[in-house]
């Protein structure tokens, strides 16, 4: 049985420009081809005021998030940073090379998310 996560975002109208953007990220990920370090996204839901995105559950994956929590005084090892680094540039190239998207809010929250390791 399918399980999923759900993501959710308040849209702020006094931030039109803000709830624009996030109201396109449903798009953009539906055009991406599938990405073995990219969360895939199932449906989006708009209500008033609120955005969610149904994604695919990582409940058994392990996160950066994770890994930094279990390294050595928090820091990773230099091939597993390196490694974490490789998958996170083939996700941002998966989205900037078919279609011109620049990801601009790369940090470690968001990296938790696409750089899952298996």
């Amino acid at each position: 049985m399918a399980q999923y996560a759900l993501k959710h975002t308040p849209l702020h109208p006094h931030h039109p420009l803000i709830a624009t953007r996030l109201l396109r990220e449903p798009t953009i990920l539906a055009q991406l081809l599938p990405h073995p370090n990219l969360v895939s996204v199932n449906e989006s839901i708009r209500t008033a005021g609120h955005f969610y995105l149904v994604e695919e559950n990582l409940r058994d994956s392990v996160t950066l998030e994770h890994l930094v929590a279990n390294s050595p005084d928090g820091v990773l090892a230099p091939a597993l940073a390196w490694s974490v680094l490789e998958q996170l540039a083939s996700v941002v190239r998966s989205l900037h090379v078919p279609l011109r998207v620049c990801h601009r809010d790369i940090k470690v929250p968001s990296a938790s998310r696409v750089c899952v390791l298996s």
